[in-house]
């Protein structure tokens, strides 16, 4: 059976992603003494099970007088093909996977299974045009393949098309409408295209559907936030955590939120449950760090952002928040170093030039 294709769709900006994928930027402005919020707000992944290709037709049983040594037909040969490139899909070696299943369509090029299936290892590969190729190839043999439409879609979406992407998901949900997933993911295309009204309209249709939709909770809280309604985000936040627990996201965008109203010490709870579940995640770090700077614990601050760097040494917010800190402090040289190091990174980041030359004349008296 064929399953939709796993996308994890990751927006950077403050409220203002899937799920990015490609990142829009939203930075506020900093002037020397106000601190530059770089807010990665994990948005969505495409509503989905983790991919796995389609399971594999059962192969002719052989007559009981043919030899095992016997020439195999042609199907036979495409069958052993396709549960070829199926076995390499499961152990993510997808282009082994792409070969095998290349080898099976050479055969039958009419086997709309095998097409998609080479579209998801294309796909798990990054190479979204040749995915785009076997889906629209799989569609033309059967217009009415809704999981194929999403995937384009995803494709699309991954390529930044977030036009194609929607109508592709439109199309999903015209041959089944009860297809959370598809809404969700045209909700997150409606979002990276700054349509928030559809965006909350398609996952209010997802979670009737399906109320235990975790991404569209999220994606939801996200667009709520992003209009100022931090109740209703934080709300949605804490819905998908009862339902996962273990969703660093969702502890980490609702920490964002209750930074927003100006509750810091709730912010830092989520901060710091997000870490427990993933002691990797650097934006959970950096936006801690903020929280503190916030409670003049300077300290606790600059050791988040040196466990950030520690993970990610060309974390360029990083070092631009901590070069206030160290700036609040009146430590101008290590201000002026992590600015410079922020630039050497980031050489188009003009808050922390406007920052670094303020220093540097504030040194200069």
């Amino acid at each position: 059976m064929k399953v939709k294709i796993l996308l994890m769709f990751i927006l950077v900006g403050i409220l203002a992603t899937a799920c990015t994928k490609e990142k829009p930027e939203t930075t506020v402005q900093a002037k020397a003494g106000e601190k530059s919020v770089e807010v990665e707000i994990e948005t969505p992944a495409a509503d989905a099970q983790p991919a796995e290709p389609a399971a594999p037709k059962p192969a002719a049983p052989k007559p009981a007088s043919v030899p095992a040594a016997a020439v195999l037909t042609e199907t036979q040969r495409a069958e052993q093909f396709t549960k070829a490139g199926d076995d390499y899909f499961k152990q993510s070696k997808y282009q082994e996977a792409i070969d095998a299943y290349s080898e099976a369509i050479q055969i039958n090029p009419k086997d709309t299974d095998v097409l998609y299936n080479r579209g998801l290892a294309y796909h798990n590969k990054g190479d979204n045009d040749r995915a785009i190729a076997d889906y629209t190839a799989a569609l033309r043999i059967n217009p009415n393949a809704a999981d194929a439409l999403y995937n384009r879609g995803n494709a699309y979406d991954d390529k930044g098309d977030y036009n194609r992407a929607i109508a592709d998901y439109t199309a999903a949900i015209g041959i089944n409408p009860n297809f959370d997933g598809a809404l969700n993911n045209r909700g997150l295309a409606y979002y990276k295209k700054g349509d928030n009204d559809r965006a909350i309209a398609d996952y209010n249709a997802a979670l009737r559907i399906n109320p235990n939709n975790v991404n569209a909770l999220l994606g939801r809280g996200i667009v709520y936030g992003n209009n100022g309604d931090n109740d209703r985000a934080i709300a949605d936040y804490t819905a998908a955590l009862r339902i996962n627990p273990n969703y660093a996201g969702a502890f980490h965008n609702r920490g964002f939120a209750y930074k927003n109203k100006g509750d810091n010490d709730r912010a830092i709870a989520d901060y710091t449950a997000a870490l427990r579940i993933n002691p990797n995640y650097t934006e959970a770090l950096v936006f801690r760090g903020i929280a503190y700077g916030e409670k003049e614990d300077y300290d606790r601050e600059r050791a988040d952002y040196n466990a950030a760097l520690r993970i990610n040494p060309n974390y360029a917010y990083a070092f631009h928040n901590r070069g206030f800190s160290y700036y609040y402090e009146g430590d101008l040289d290590r201000a002026i170093a992590d600015w410079e190091a922020a630039l050497r990174i980031d050489p188009n980041d003009a808050d922390s030039k406007n920052n670094l030359e303020i220093a540097r004349r504030e040194r200069g008296r």
